[in-house]
């Protein structure tokens, strides 16, 4: 889409994604080349609360 000069709005379409997904590819291409089009996690890196611990509040003694 960069190199081939495509329109965002039809790049969009094509990849069936919203215009401002296809800017964001497109802006990553452009400053890291194809390692910047590389599969992003799109899970939290971390957690707040610890994992496997049980919940704690007024709502569970409720149960």
């Amino acid at each position: 889409m960069v190199v081939d000069g495509w329109p965002l709005r039809r790049a969009a379409k094509r990849f069936d994604v919203s215009v401002t997904t296809a800017a964001r590819w497109s802006r990553r291409y452009r400053e890291l080349g194809e390692a910047g089009l590389e599969d992003r996690r799109s899970q939290p890196r971390g957690c707040p609360h610890p994992p496997g611990g049980a919940p704690s509040g007024a709502c569970w003694d409720c149960a």
